[in-house]
Formats: structure tokens, sequence, C-alpha cells
């Protein structure tokens, strides 16, 4: 296990991102589970400069989420200068890092895609559930290892490990523990709309507009679609 970046190989890589955010609801998972991370991405690149999960949009509105590219400010969230981190990853060919990015292009390009809040909400009480085009960033981690053929000895879906859980069963080299900051100094931040706060009364009514909307989507889609089975998507796709 290393403590520093490695030399740069031409060897391909899916990087696999378990980090302790410092946000109430990170905490809330954490002390709820027991476990030492809360969040999982993933990357193709070794400095992690394109990360992928799924997450709030904004920080203002933490129930509009989904896929989303993550960068280092995003998890210290301006507030802590430690994020604990541990990275694995796994070789992989360049069909399968096609078919990842490919994968990861079309569920961005869907804005039907949410994340499965009611699954993680209600994990004391179910273990977790399927929901209907959602994911939790677990979920999201292990469907698109699935997606590249890569062998995880689940004996359970997706929705129910828990970021730990995922850790465990990996078959994958560790490259990285420590801090994600210090991993990535250096590593300019993405020009959004991430940190902007919610000042306006028309700001707040559109926050709550859509959380609302958001609660209802997923409650309807988990009464209607409760007859389907959790499934891989096919890794037939359309060029």
């Amino acid at each position: 296990m290393s403590s520093k970046k490695t030399q740069k190989t031409e060897e391909l890589y899916i990087y696999i991102l378990f980090s302790s955010t410092p946000s109430r609801f990170g905490r809330m998972i954490r002390y709820a589970s027991g476990t030492r991370f809360n969040h999982v991405s993933v990357a193709f690149d070794e400095d992690l400069r394109k990360l992928y999960s799924f997450g709030r949009r904004r920080n203002s509105i933490p129930i509009n989420a989904g896929l989303v590219q993550e960068y280092p400010e995003r998890f210290s969230l301006k507030k802590v200068d430690y994020v604990g981190i541990k990275i694995y990853r796994i070789p992989i060919s360049k069909q399968q890092m096609r078919l990842g990015k490919k994968r990861i292009r079309q569920i961005m390009n869907d804005d039907c895609y949410l994340y499965n809040l009611y699954s993680v909400l209600f994990y004391p009480i179910f273990k977790g559930f399927y929901t209907y085009k959602a994911y939790t960033c677990v979920e999201f981690v292990i469907h698109l290892l699935r997606v590249l053929q890569i062998d995880v000895p689940t004996d359970k879906p997706g929705y129910k490990y828990l970021p730990d859980e995922l850790e465990h069963i990996l078959k994958a080299e560790c490259l990285y523990e420590g801090n994600l900051l210090e991993y990535t100094c250096g590593c300019r931040a993405m020009n959004n709309d991430f940190f902007d706060p919610i000042i306006s009364y028309r700001e707040k009514f559109y926050a709550t507009g859509i959380s609302v909307i958001i609660l209802t989507k997923l409650a309807y889609r988990k009464v209607r679609h409760s007859h389907r089975l959790a499934k891989i998507t096919s890794l037939i796709m359309s060029p």
C-alpha cells in the first residue's frame, strides 16, 4: 500500500475512491451504519480529475441529486482540511474504458436518473431497496463494475451494500490511503454553482418545489415499478 502517487504507466485502470465526507448526511450514515466510509466514487485517471458518483447537484439543495462530476472541494465542503480516503485500482482494457465512459455519459444525459434517497433513509429498516432509475453511490459503482464485466463477488443486490462492505469484497490493489486534499493538491476547482447559496425568496421557493417533485417521483417509481427486479443494464448499447 502506497502513501503517495505512483509513477505513471501505460496501463489502464478504473479507480475506486472510498471517502468520509464532512456533511451532516455523511456523518449520519457513518453513525447509523457504524462504517468508516459513507461515499464511493469512480475515476479513470490516477489524478482523479474526472471523478464521478451519485451525489447532490447543489450543496444547498441536498435532495436534488444524481450522477455528478466531483472534485476535492466538494468533498471538503470548504470546511475541513482533511478528508479521509482510500483508493483502489483495477486494471482494465481500452474496450472496458470506452464502455465505462459511455455508460457514464448515458446516465448523465438522462435527466430521469435520481439519487436512491429513500433506500438510504430507510436502510436501518429495509436494508436497502430498488428504485427505478435511481442509484446510491455504492449501487452506481457496483453497476458500473458489472457493466465493465469486472468480477464483484456480490451475494446480494447493489442497493443493499454499504461502502465498507463493497471495500471488503473488492478484488483490487490499494493505491493510497490518507488525505484526499493532499493526494489531489494542485487540482483546480471546477467552476459551477455547487456552493452558490440560496438567497432570494424565489430561489427558496424553487428549491422547495424541486425537492417536493423529486420526493414524489421517487415514491411513485417505488410503487409503480415495484414488480421490477434490479437487473444489470445491457452491454449492447447503440453507438
